[in-house]
């Protein structure tokens, strides 16, 4: 900038110089259309500092709930480098810096406006870079599930249930049917006649039910929720989940000991009643037995004695 006899560099400029002599010349004119002096001079540059320009490697979207910000300074020789985080603005539920300014941590989806500062990180001040960050999903999603068919599949995504689009499995839209305030039922799936499933608030759970699952062979199905908040432009898809089917882990029916067909079970009491008979009567007929030997025995000692 030309003020007077004086011409000030801009900072940026200078900046962009490596170290080095500069020489600059200017033309003047003496306001008639004719040339005048010519003056040069040469500038040394010799400071050592060297200022950030730039910070790369933030991603414009995530879908972790605790984004590492592993920013790099350009250029690698600047003087200084250490880089703070803050959260300016957000439209998600919440974003906070945590884990010693090491992570972005967020709930909920929507974008989240993030600014670095380098102190002392430029001439005469600090460095200050802002950057967007679209979080397309905060997840604490399961594991995915996994399942033999005769338990239910379940997934569970840190997402709001108002903002509930769209469920897809293996790339086919499901027929969303609201039950109750609280509760979706899913349909629709090429093939099966009913309802295949269910969302549910408390985050957003999705279960598919036995049932249906028992109808598809053995495999990996994809399972995608698509959200869509206030506000916002565009729909979001969560991550992705596998749902694996998988028969072989069904646990065999465990075997019970079977009756003979030719055995009678007794009702509770009729057991003892039929025993006491039993015994009554073979107690008399030995009662009876001896009576009547010991009869015999009397009549043959007297015909002896007869004798």
């Amino acid at each position: 900038m030309l003020l007077g006899n004086t011409y000030t560099f801009p900072a940026s400029y200078l900046d962009s110089l490596a170290d080095g002599t500069y020489t600059f010349i200017f033309s003047t004119n003496d306001g008639y259309g004719r040339d005048g002096n010519s003056p040069r001079f040469n500038l040394n540059i010799t400071d050592s500092f060297v200022p950030a320009r730039d910070i790369t490697g933030i991603d414009a979207t995530t879908g972790a709930r605790h984004y590492v910000l592993a920013g790099t300074v350009f250029p690698a020789n600047a003087t200084n480098k250490d880089i703070v985080w803050s959260v300016t603005s957000h439209t998600t539920a919440t974003a906070l810096i945590t884990n010693n300014g090491a992570w972005l941590s967020t709930t909920g989806f929507g974008t989240v406006n993030l600014r670095a500062t380098i102190t002392n990180g430029a001439r005469g001040g600090d460095y200050t870079q802002d950057f967007v960050i679209k979080v397309v999903s905060a997840s604490w999603a399961d594991s995915a599930p996994v399942t033999d068919t005769t338990t239910p599949a379940k997934y569970k995504t840190d997402g709001t249930f108002d903002d509930l689009v769209s469920v897809a499995l293996n790339g086919n839209n499901l027929t969303i049917t609201e039950q109750t305030p609280d509760k979706v039922l899913l349909s629709g799936y090429p093939g099966y006649d009913g309802t295949i499933g269910e969302a549910t608030r408390g985050s957003i759970e999705v279960t598919l039910y036995p049932e249906f699952l028992a109808t598809l062979p053995n495999g990996t199905y994809k399972l995608v929720v698509t959200l869509q908040a206030d506000g916002e432009d565009a729909p979001y898809a969560m991550p992705e989940t596998n749902v694996v089917v998988n028969r072989a882990l069904a646990q065999p029916p465990t075997s019970q000991p079977t009756t003979p067909a030719d055995q009678t079970i007794p009702q509770t009491g009729d057991g003892n009643m039929t025993g006491w008979l039993v015994a009554f009567i073979a107690l008399a007929l030995g009662s009876a037995c001896i009576l009547l030997w010991r009869k015999r025995q009397r009549k043959n000692t007297r015909d002896m004695v007869a004798e």
